[in-house]
């Protein structure tokens, strides 16, 4: 049951992660800001990219464990490959708006599946 509510916190700090690059995203596009590589990106891509690793975990264990509905271990693995480059595109202002915006929405599915899945399974122990 930890393994569970684990995932479930980590999946939910996912999404608000994402949520942080979507909205960084926006303003950057919107505003055309522009942030220090050294004193803002490398610090906060260093601290999502635990942040990724620490969900991967937990998201690859509770799929072995639980026979989690929708969730293959191909989404876990193509969702951190995104997420990690998505921390890094909200960034900047080179970034295309519809890739962009396409690996978002794409994530933020995959992420809410594994997220219901694992509700689930906590709902039915």
């Amino acid at each position: 049951m930890f393994m569970m509510e684990q995932a479930i916190r980590e999946t939910e700090r996912m999404l608000t992660l994402l949520q942080m690059c979507n909205d960084r995203f926006n303003d950057v596009k919107e505003r055309k800001t522009t942030y220090s590589f050294e004193e803002v990106v490398q610090p906060f891509v260093r601290e999502a990219d635990e942040q990724i690793a620490s969900w991967y975990e937990c998201a690859q264990k509770a799929q072995r464990t639980y026979s989690l509905q929708y969730v293959q271990r191909k989404h876990i693995d193509e969702t951190k490959q995104a997420m990690e480059q998505l921390v890094v595109q909200s960034f900047f202002l080179a970034t295309s708006r519809a890739m962009y915006k396409r690996t978002a929405q794409a994530n933020e599915y995959r992420l809410k599946t594994l997220l219901d899945a694992l509700q689930r399974v906590r709902t039915n122990e």
